[in-house]
């Protein structure tokens, strides 16, 4: 709602933006000036329509020197994986919505009630493993399996779910899988 009432991006020091990555689960950040095409076509519409990121901007280019980023360009910061990730296209609003979408989720997640709207609100190819957590925890084929995520990641997603309890057994239903 506050996002709705002002400014759909921040700006903020070197300093506010830690403190914004500390308290936020994503946070995309434009480092440069407003009047940059990356910042009007792309970071502004993006912002203007994404309530799952916290948008700021900063224009301290010693800020933008510390993360990775040389005259102007944006960058995703999230809690998992990489800390963060320098967009590496154009000033382009769908462009940065295609490349951000996929790194909002783990290279590999379990499937849980958090995870439903990446799955299925966004509509993102996935591919899910049903397993016995219990008895094959540390199976090889988990590791093939993170290895195909690896090879695939930004393509589609891939979650693993238990076929018995809670959501992840209603996922199983859904998909016509059983414990068997």
């Amino acid at each position: 709602m506050l996002k709705k009432a002002g400014p759909v991006s921040s700006l903020v020091t070197c300093d506010g933006l830690k403190d914004k990555v500390k308290e936020s689960k994503f946070v995309l950040a434009f480092f440069g000036e407003e009047t940059d095409a990356l910042y009007k076509d792309a970071h502004i519409p993006f912002a203007d329509s994404s309530d799952k990121i916290t948008f700021v901007h900063v224009n301290d280019a010693a800020c933008a020197a510390e993360h990775s980023v040389t005259g102007s360009g944006s960058v995703l910061f999230k809690k998992f994986e990489d800390p963060f990730l320098v967009y590496p296209g154009k000033a382009d609003k769908d462009a940065l919505i295609a490349w951000t979408k996929p790194l909002m989720v783990p290279t590999v997640f379990e499937f849980t009630e958090e995870e439903i709207d990446s799955v299925f609100g966004q509509q993102q190819p996935t591919l899910v493993l049903f397993r016995n957590t219990e008895k094959d925890a540390k199976a090889l084929f988990m590791d093939v399996f993170e290895q195909a995520a690896v090879a695939h990641k930004g393509k589609m997603l891939f979650a693993y779910a238990d076929a018995v309890g809670g959501i992840q057994e209603r996922l199983a239903e859904f998909m016509g899988v059983t414990a068997d």
